[in-house]
């Protein structure tokens, strides 16, 4: 009788549990938060939060009998995790979120989803009209006094746990599995395009090449559309007459000299924008290490940056301003052929030195 007995107290505790849980669940309220302190909290202000939860609420799960949780708690924790990177037991229990982990695993999985694919493609957009790539070349030429440019572009590796399958292609260089993830952001800090599809052995020139963006760039190019519009990388890039990199090792001085440090000065903008998105969400930080599959981390990163933009839409983006990496990784990659457009590349960043350094 003794092991029925301790069996029905534990059942008993298990009730009591999930009913204060419950409790505690349904008596908070997001609104007696300060703002200052949901900032802190959840990375977003509470006027984003709202948006969020209006756009949304018709791509999650409404609350059943069973499941009394609702879309703005569902959304809380999700964006609770975003923010610390945290176990998801403990992102479940943080701060009244008051839900097991298990539940908080489907609701992060949830939300994410939705971002994901409702909101990313809307708000991370690469600009394609002509009005689009004026007011980006107008706003690179005001802040950095360097023409013509429209958007930085780098990779950043994303941390993950080792894959159960082909684990070994997302070992990167530096020694751990993570996602290679190809950004290009404007002088806002804005990410203008994101593709988070390739294991961390791929270099960033890889995956530039393989990239739609490349082609639609090219075909564009190749109709007169691009002429005269760059993008800016660093020296692991290929030149190409619509990718400027770095001269390597101009002598003092020299008109080269001074386009490399106005090259510095606006590719900064990424290694600022990617700094600002991984203090901003810490689940990106290597030293969280996403405890997910890669194609859910792919997803994940696609959300973080789409919240990065909206952050900076609803007035969030001064607070980092000021940010500045510790420092800028430069890759030496000298003369990278890319389908013969080296020497169109030359030929077009050598004019830029002629007019404008």
């Amino acid at each position: 009788m003794l092991p029925v007995f301790d069996h029905l107290l534990r059942e008993q505790a298990n009730l009591d549990f999930r009913r204060r849980r419950r409790e505690c669940r349904e008596s908070f309220d997001f609104n007696g938060i300060s703002d200052n302190r949901f900032k802190e909290l959840f990375r977003v202000n509470k006027a984003l939060f709202q948006h969020l939860c209006e756009v949304l609420r018709p791509h999650i799960h409404h609350p059943t009998h069973r499941d009394k949780v609702s879309v703005e708690q569902k959304i809380l924790v999700a964006l609770r995790f975003y923010a610390t990177g945290g176990y998801q037991r403990s992102v479940g229990g943080d701060f009244n979120m008051a839900v097991s982990q298990t539940s908080a695993h489907r609701y992060i999985h949830e939300v994410t989803n939705a971002i994901s694919e409702h909101l990313s493609p809307q708000k991370i957009i690469f600009p394609r009209t002509q009005r689009e790539i004026n007011r980006n070349r107008e706003l690179f030429m005001q802040r950095f006094n360097f023409p013509r440019i429209i958007g930085a572009i780098d990779g950043t590796h994303i941390a993950i746990l080792k894959p159960n399958v082909d684990e070994h292609i997302f070992i990167n260089r530096k020694g751990f599995h993570s996602l290679n993830a190809l950004v290009i952001c404007n002088a806002e800090l804005k990410f203008i395009y994101i593709n988070a599809n390739y294991p961390g052995s791929n270099h960033d020139s890889f995956i530039w090449r393989q990239c739609h963006l490349r082609q639609f760039i090219w075909e564009e190019y190749q109709r007169g559309n691009m002429r005269g519009t760059w993008l800016i990388g660093d020296s692991g890039y290929p030149l190409e007459p619509f990718l400027l990199v770095p001269y390597l090792n101009p002598p003092e001085n020299s008109p080269e000299a001074r386009y490399n440090n106005a090259h510095i000065a606006a590719r900064n903008v990424i290694e600022r924008a990617i700094g600002v998105l991984k203090t901003r969400f810490r689940c990106l930080l290597r030293e969280r290490v996403a405890r997910y599959s890669p194609n859910f981390v792919g997803e994940l990163i696609n959300t973080c940056v789409a919240l990065h933009n909206m952050c900076i839409d609803f007035g969030l983006g001064q607070d980092m301003e000021n940010w500045q990496p510790n420092e800028i990784e430069v890759v030496q990659l000298a003369n990278v052929h890319v389908g013969g457009l080296l020497g169109q590349g030359n030929v077009v960043r050598n004019r830029v030195v002629e007019q404008y350094f």
